[in-house]
């Protein structure tokens, strides 16, 4: 190996437990267990449930003026293509009005169910920071959560190593 290549690989290693650990820290408050159930109103007027019963379930919750949310968001799509079965929902919460969410996400081109929740939503999922998604299995046990920006791949290998297919 490279002289040099050893303190790169280092300080990536390190790099990367320091995210880690800080992703933890962030997401210390987030509900686990069993999921919160939720009913909830499409933005196209219908209801829904969350998290949808007997099925896989990434719930993604943002706010449209979220910075991070907007460079993150597109992300669903690629997740949606790559796994079929699993049901994907954006929560609006924090919104002024619902043009405002639905002008956010036709902006963004998203292919995604757009959901809308309120404060009691908000406190029963303690969401308190943009964005925060959860990942919960069939069974409606909540198997991984984040807080704040995730790249494609961070939410490709969450799906993957949460084992929610299997």
């Amino acid at each position: 190996m490279k002289a040099w290549l050893l303190p790169i690989l280092k300080q990536l290693l390190i790099f990367i437990a320091v995210v880690v650990v800080i992703g933890q820290w962030q997401s210390r408050h987030l509900p686990s267990g069993e999921a919160p159930v939720s009913g909830v109103r499409t933005i196209a007027g219908d209801s829904q449930s969350l998290p949808i019963k007997g099925q896989a379930t990434l719930i993604y919750f943002f706010a449209p003026w979220c910075g991070v949310c907007k460079l993150s968001m597109p992300n669903l799509n690629t997740i949606q293509r790559l796994f079929p079965t699993l049901s994907i929902n954006a929560v609006a919460l924090d919104f002024e009005s619902e043009e405002d969410v639905r002008k956010f996400s036709e902006d963004l081109g998203l292919r995604v169910p757009i959901l809308l929740g309120g404060e009691d939503l908000r406190k029963s999922w303690q969401i308190d920071a943009y964005p925060t998604y959860m990942i919960i299995d069939s069974s409606g046990k909540i198997r991984a959560s984040a807080i704040g920006y995730s790249s494609q791949l961070g939410m490709i290998l969450r799906v993957t190593w949460t084992k929610i297919f299997s």
